[in-house]
């Protein structure tokens, strides 16, 4: 039981909460507008994507010439997705100083 606690406060099990809330920041905000909600969403279908780390063996998900996929999705391409948001946001920031 205490194993399944620990499961469920540390991710990938917090990943479709974080996703949905990504979502919703896309869907509801009104600040992000254009590319910035397309990223959001793209970020989210991510770390949706990333969940399947939970139903596929290791062996088979995890280890690709000693690099880890879900490392790679999870972290590096969601980060070049806030990235991505930041500088999108203050692109439209900048035109609409114009």
């Amino acid at each position: 039981m205490i194993d399944l606690l620990i499961l469920a406060t540390v991710p990938p099990l917090l990943y479709p909460i974080e996703a949905a809330g990504l979502i919703l920041l896309a869907w509801a905000a009104p600040v992000p507008q254009g590319w910035a909600r397309g990223v959001l969403v793209v970020m989210a279908a991510l770390l949706l994507a990333t969940m399947w780390s939970v139903f596929v063996t290791q062996d088979e998900w995890d280890a690709v010439n000693g690099y880890r996929i879900h490392g790679i999705v999870a972290n590096v391409l969601v980060g070049l997705g806030w990235v991505t948001l930041g500088a999108t946001l203050l692109r439209q920031a900048a035109c609409e100083r114009r």
